[in-house]
């Protein structure tokens, strides 16, 4: 982000590895790489199915690295297997090209619903 000149979406300042927040991801990342597809940053990524175990809520404007700290520190505590324990977070699982029909067609906000539902717990950061 230094070396391509990244600048912060909430106050224009120039951003390092520690100070991104996911609006800066969405906007660095996230958009331009799932442009061409119009989909969700998970389905450009994933290599397959993932049924999700934990759901996870969180602010957009907490530094990124931040939150993968969270996540790693709740592996950690829990004693989960990184190689089959998927998190359902919804910045990376939605659509955000259709974020209208993800969040608010019933079709769609059913399955966002069914998520909550399905997941072994929840995680609010």
């Amino acid at each position: 982000c230094e070396r391509e000149g990244w600048k912060s979406t909430l106050d224009g300042s120039l951003l390092i590895p520690e100070t991104v927040t996911l609006y800066d991801l969405m906007k660095y990342v996230i958009l331009p790489l799932t442009v061409y597809r119009r989909c969700s940053y998970a389905e450009m990524v994933a290599q397959g199915p993932q049924v999700p175990i934990w759901f996870v809520s969180h602010w957009w404007g907490e530094p990124v690295v931040d939150f993968l700290t969270c996540l790693e520190k709740h592996a950690e505590d829990h004693k989960l297997d990184e190689s089959n324990t998927f998190y359902w977070i919804c910045a990376y699982a939605n659509n955000q090209w259709n974020l209208e029909e993800e969040l608010f067609n019933c079709k769609c906000f059913c399955q966002f619903y069914h998520v909550i539902l399905v997941t072994y717990s929840k995680i609010l950061s």
